[in-house]
């Protein structure tokens, strides 16, 4: 998938979230049980539990970048302004989060399912 196409999905997510704000934040939020052959999915974002929510569905469908990270990022205010998602953003090629000593795969689950906290290697 082109960054056009993938751009084209982040304009309608955006717009639906504009349009009605109490709607994705839901979806965003709902997670699955899945099995081992959908958590095993190159492209598919699942977490360590394997449990799949929308977010990581839709960032299946357009790929990974190189570090394994979907495209598709959703935004949230900071948790002193409530952690609302803000809406959506394109992950550029590449993306790594900037913090030191984060457990990586925690930081995908936080990514993708608007988890409120981090955790931090010890």
């Amino acid at each position: 998938m082109s960054r056009k196409d993938i751009q084209r999905a982040i304009d309608l997510l955006n717009e639906i979230h504009r349009l009605d704000s109490s709607v994705l934040p839901a979806l965003i939020d709902y997670r699955v049980p899945c099995n081992d052959a959908v958590a095993e999915h190159p492209t598919v974002q699942v977490s360590p539990d394997n449990k799949v929510g929308l977010l990581g569905i839709i960032n299946g469908i357009f790929g990974t970048n190189k570090n394994g990270w979907g495209f598709i990022a959703a935004e949230f205010t900071e948790p002193e302004q409530g952690h609302e998602l803000k809406g959506f953003r394109y992950i550029e090629e590449g993306w790594k989060p900037k913090v030191q000593k984060l457990d990586i795969e925690h930081v995908k689950t936080m990514w993708l399912s608007g988890e409120r906290s981090v955790k931090r290697e010890e």
